[in-house]
């Protein structure tokens, strides 16, 4: 029984003011109801709408694709043809970003070179694969390189840039991603180029209990990361820690610690000799990727062979169409991000280059 109905038991029946107040509480939470009744469905409808023109918006845009293409297209060329071409023939880059590009095509050579000596695999990854694939050199607006490489390479470069006169290996711990930033630059530190390095491992299968079980230590870790009072002042201002820096020693240890755990549980293997799968590493990987995008079979990825890229030939992955296609889709339909690509190098610091 409701709070005025237990009231009114109590009350003579025939207390006009009590009545009165009734029915207007009863009339006022029947406008409040309805009031809300018909916002729930102004909402619906509103979003109804919305997915509506969202999907005639998308319609639009393929018609718009297709006649574009078709209009590209020349006399018996397929449309796989007409798209590569067009992509082909793009100018490049102009101005400061050319620049840059330039600079770590030189980087990116005499990278190339110390691996050759050393017997070091790597790979052109990522944005940088997609442009030696479509481009055969950067995409027009990209401005950095992303390479991969195996842990026990990396173990093995750091030993072989020891001795280089012109290059380094820089390592910086980014808690907005908690990762570890692996980057190949010039001893000059007035010189902006750089190389990013993602690390990979290998894995005994390809299975999705494996990368569960992998992700859930990645996610262990970044919680441990999280609220660790010895990593306190990484969780603050301080978000972007040189490895160098003495304090920042727990947070290398505790990169360490994980992969020597993933190692441990079995989740990775040390070398590719019983590897069936090649993963992204817990130092790198990132939680909101599914699956298909993070492990692939080891044929996937080896043996490398080389491609054009900026008048360089240089290392791709086995199947790197797939590789690519896997990670951003149809790497030939006009891309989204041609405005939006975030700058890694600013003005003044180009400077150098000019």
């Amino acid at each position: 029984m409701g709070l005025i109905a237990k009231i009114k038991q109590f009350l003579p029946p025939s207390s006009r003011s009590f009545h009165g107040m009734y029915q207007e509480m009863v009339e006022s939470n029947w406008i409040v109801k309805d009031t809300g009744l018909k916002l729930y469905e102004m909402d619906a409808h509103f979003n109804d709408r919305l997915d509506e023109l969202e999907r005639r918006l998308d319609a639009h845009d393929a018609h718009m694709k297709l006649l574009a293409w078709a209009t590209y297209r020349k006399e018996g060329e397929s449309y796989d043809e007409a798209h590569q071409r067009f992509f082909h023939e793009l100018p490049v880059a102009t101005g400061s970003v050319r620049l840059l590009q330039l600079g770590c095509t030189q980087l990116l050579h005499e990278f190339d070179e110390l691996c050759k000596q050393h017997d070091l695999t790597y790979w052109l990854a990522y944005g940088t694969l997609v442009g030696a694939l479509r481009h055969e050199g950067f995409v027009p607006w990209d401005d950095d390189v992303d390479l991969g490489m195996m842990r026990a390479d990396i173990e093995r470069l750091q030993e072989a840039l020891a001795g280089s006169e012109r290059l380094r290996l820089t390592e910086v711990y980014d808690a907005y991603v908690r990762c570890r930033q692996l980057r190949i630059r010039y001893r000059d530190e007035a010189n902006p180029c750089f190389l990013d390095i993602f690390v990979f491992d290998y894995t005994p299968s390809c299975d999705r209990e494996l990368f569960d079980r992998h992700q859930g230590l990645r996610n262990t870790m970044v919680k441990e990361m999280a609220t660790s009072e010895a990593l306190a002042f990484w969780n603050g201002d301080d978000a972007c820690v040189d490895a160098c820096r003495s304090d920042a020693r727990p947070i290398g240890e505790t990169f360490a610690r994980y992969a020597a755990q993933a190692q441990d549980e079995g989740c990775c293997l040390g070398d590719g000799e019983d590897a069936q799968g090649i993963i992204w590493s817990l130092d790198n990987m990132d939680d909101e990727l599914g699956l298909g995008q993070r492990i692939m079979p080891v044929d996937a990825y080896f043996p490398v062979h080389r491609v054009p890229f900026e008048g360089l030939m240089l290392p791709v992955p086995a199947k790197a169409e797939l590789l690519a296609q896997v990670e951003y889709g149809d790497i030939f339909e006009l891309p989204n991000d041609i405005h939006s690509h975030f700058r890694h190098v600013t003005d003044d610091e180009l400077e150098s280059l000019a």
